[in-house]
């Protein structure tokens, strides 16, 4: 049959590193696709390369990415989408012409601008940190172009040039593209505009067969369904047996938690099996019984630890760095000029040290790093700071005293101090307003991590028990708990898991619900799983009972709101999933902004809030009275017969899109 699909292939465009992974539909051999095999040939140095946990050259590709100047025109035309960066002889072709560089040298340098994270095309602010470029068409000036053009050309040009020409596909005989389903992966954080933007634009251009989104902490509790395989770690081969082992054979239901770098997404999966008494076959079905998220991840704790360190810097350098000849050239977070090889070296330092200080934390939050061990990282730091600046500051006396201080300073403790009375009890006798001003400091750090664990996981668990809960009542007598131990899973997945106060936190946020049943990824799986899951699940033929259905919340959230009733209207979407249209009326006319969020089933009395990290603004409309369409087969949304146009204002407000980014920008001062 002509363009019967044969291969399944699916791409995490994930914050830190991308991911890619194929399984023909008859064999179930996969592999991941070795993403940076043509940096040699595409660029004219050494590439560097990004590597895996054991040290070697990793199938995935660093997510970091850089646009230059005056190769393509204003606006991106589709054609560049579809660039050749090698001919059918394997020789460089079209990759000078693309606006994106994909490989950096091993020497550091790296033609063009730095473009921060690609995941976040919708988040508030993303379109001001982009760098502008030069146009061909027009020399001289610098334009912006818009984060979802970005996105939509990056993700295609991966797809046809380092997935479709990689030795793993063209290794496969007569393989035509139109044979193979691509699945893109995309966080939960982006509304079904925005992620279907996405996929029509590459479904257009990629050449393939079939191109699908599915959410990533949906497609990660696919990994757990796939065939147990010899090569799997013990643990991961053990949790599938437990799964296939369960006592309640007709039920699983599997919890998904994805922590990557940029976002920290949630789902609850059920899949009704076949009846093994009915004889008959049947056919597995695919149900979302709830999914949330938010536009936080790891770097969000890895810049509070950054922070922390700055302040230390900068205390340090204002105290003791007088008698040098200038100050300050650059901190660890702004910079006066645009960030250049010195700060970037001092950045990758420091995230070194912070990689290194996160996985040292214990459940309790103390940390099991010495002194001695911190500083030998610290002094790297230090030594990159210093390399920027004036060689005879290193023959001043006061110079090693600074180095000494700094040192000193951004030391952590093992244990952080307690609650802010104690040790105002315990020193102010000694009027060691220095001491005491650490002690504060310290003690702040330590409750925003804790915070950052209570909002990330424990905020996020108990908004996807709602969702579920609500469901249940809905629905039949079958859902009895939300967690059956007898049929109910937990998987965790993405790099930021690994952090142990973190762990704590899930294992509490479960009550009783065994341990048993919880697995944590590690290394590799953890970065893979989501790609790996997205094919495992195109291949079950499960049946997917509500993938058009809307999650979260969708309403009109007024403008300009002078009491508490005409602030907030939400569209029932039970009403928009079943018939399609619904109409939302206020009593005054007025403007209202169309807003989606991830949480669960805001109302009037409980509105959602402007970037407050999980409500995308949509569109905005005038009026009192409007006509919500949702035409489920093309995934559209209208309002009064007017298409909803996804634009990039998920997330924060501006200046908090910086610890998204971190440290691949920083702040301008």
């Amino acid at each position: 049959m002509q363009n019967e699909i044969t291969h399944y292939v699916a791409l995490d465009l994930g914050s830190e590193s991308t991911a890619a992974y194929f399984e023909s539909a008859a064999n179930p051999k996969g592999a991941m696709i070795f993403l940076q095999q043509y940096a040699q040939k595409l660029i004219s140095t050494k590439p560097t390369y990004y590597l895996d946990n054991k040290g070697n050259i990793s199938p995935r590709l660093k997510t970091a990415f850089s646009i230059k100047d005056g190769v393509q025109s204003a606006p991106l035309p589709e054609q560049h989408s579809e660039l050749e960066f090698l001919d059918a002889n394997g020789q460089k072709k079209d990759y000078d012409k693309s606006l994106f560089t994909f490989f950096g040298a091993a020497d550091g340098t790296r033609t063009g601008f730095i473009l921060p994270n690609p995941k976040i095309p919708f988040q508030s602010g993303a379109e001001q940190i982009i760098p502008k470029v030069e146009p061909s068409n027009q020399p001289g000036t610098k334009f912006n172009h818009p984060p979802l053009v970005i996105v939509q050309h990056l993700i295609t040009q991966i797809v046809r040039n380092l997935i479709l020409c990689s030795k793993e596909i063209k290794e496969i005989k007569d393989i035509d593209p139109k044979r193979i389903h691509l699945t893109l992966t995309m966080p939960n954080v982006y509304s079904l505009t925005h992620m279907e933007s996405i996929r029509t634009f590459v479904e257009k251009h990629a050449g393939v067969g079939r191109v699908e989104a599915i959410y990533e902490s949906d497609a990660v509790a696919y990994f757990a369904r796939g065939a147990s395989k010899a090569t799997d770690p013990d643990g991961i081969r053990t949790f599938k047996r437990k799964v296939l082992k369960r006592k309640n054979k007709k039920d699983l239901r599997i919890v998904t938690i994805d922590i990557g770098r940029g976002t920290t997404d949630l789902s609850l999966i059920r899949i009704i099996g076949t009846d093994l008494s009915s004889g008959t076959p049947d056919t597995r079905k695919h149900f979302v019984y709830g999914r949330t998220g938010k536009s936080d991840g790891g770097n969000q704790l890895s810049y509070v630890l950054a922070e922390h360190y700055n302040q230390q810097l900068r205390s340090t350098f204002n105290k003791f760095g007088q008698g040098l000849v200038r100050p300050l050239p650059f901190d660890f977070l702004t910079g006066q000029t645009p960030m250049g090889s010195y700060q970037t070296e001092v950045l990758k330092q420091l995230q070194d040290l912070i990689e290194v200080v996160k996985k040292s934390f214990n459940e309790d939050y103390t940390i099991g790093l010495s002194s001695k061990e911190q500083i030998s990282l610290i002094s790297h730091v230090i030594d990159s700071l210093f390399d920027s600046m004036d060689s005879d500051w290193k023959t001043k006396d006061d110079y090693q005293r600074l180095r000494q201080k700094l040192g000193e300073a951004m030391i952590l403790p093992r244990r952080f101090p307690g609650v802010l009375r104690n040790w105002w009890i315990n020193l102010r006798s000694k009027n060691d307003s220095e001491k005491r001003q650490k002690q504060k400091q310290l003690s702040v750090l330590k409750d925003r991590i804790a915070r950052y664990v209570e909002e990330n996981i424990k905020d996020l668990i108990n908004e996807l028990e709602k969702m579920v809960v609500s469901r249940e009542k809905e629905e039949s007598e079958i859902w009895k708990k939300v967690f059956d131990k007898d049929c109910t899973f937990v998987l965790i997945a993405g790099r930021a898991s690994q952090f142990k106060p973190l762990k704590q936190a899930i294992y509490g946020s479960f009550g009783n619900f065994p341990p048993r049943n919880i697995q944590f990824l590690e290394g590799d799986d953890a970065k893979e799983a989501c790609c790996k899951g997205a094919v495992t699940f195109q291949k079950s033929l499960d049946k997917p009972m509500n993938a058009d259905e809307l999650h979260g919340t969708y309403g009109f959230l007024a403008a300009a709101p002078d009491i508490e009733e005409e602030a907030f209207r939400a569209i029932d979407t039970s009403v928009l999933n079943i018939d399609g249209v619904t109409t939302i009326k206020f009593n005054t006319i007025s403007s209202y902004y169309l807003v989606y969020s991830t949480r669960h089933r805001h109302d009037d009395t409980d509105p959602p809030e402007l970037q407050d990290g999980a409500t995308a603004f949509l569109d905005s409309f005038r009026g009192a009275e409007f006509k919500v369409d949702y035409d489920k087969r093309a995934m559209v949304i209208k309002v009064n017969d007017t298409t909803v146009v996804p634009v990039p204002t998920f997330g924060d407000v501006d200046d908090d899109i910086f610890p998204k980014i971190w440290p691949e920008l920083v702040r301008p001062e």
